[in-house]
């Protein structure tokens, strides 16, 4: 049997339309069945993952479109060149981070958030 162009083009659209239909799409689905690639899950518990990603991935874009005010953003990029012409050790580079968490006011629970938010910024 031969497939013509038109016959290809129409089983594409047909297969892009279930699989966009399914949620294959979705970033937070893929990171959801990421997350239990290979493991057998209740769809109670991958319910959860999901709307659990979706939550993260929505946070995310809040904070993408969050605006520093011009003298904050002035300073701290004095401050961040600042400290990339220091050439810090790794000891000195803790203390700096120490000041700021510390001036922030951040508590340990929600340092350990900031991080895996920043580990998946970059």
């Amino acid at each position: 049997m031969k497939i013509t162009k038109s016959k290809l083009r129409e089983i594409i659209r047909e297969v892009m339309t279930e699989t966009e239909a399914e949620g294959y799409d979705d970033p937070a689905y893929r990171a959801t069945v990421k997350q239990f690639k290979g493991k057998q899950v209740s769809k109670e518990k991958f319910a959860q993952a999901l709307a659990m990603h979706h939550d993260s991935m929505k946070n995310e874009e809040i904070l993408k479109e969050v605006e520093l005010p011009a003298e904050v953003k002035r300073f701290a990029n004095k401050f961040i060149d600042s400290l990339g012409r220091a050439n810090l050790n790794k000891m000195k580079q803790t203390l700096v981070l120490t000041m700021i968490v510390d001036a922030l006011g951040i508590e340990p629970k929600s340092l350990a958030q900031y991080m895996g938010r920043v580990k998946r910024e970059l």
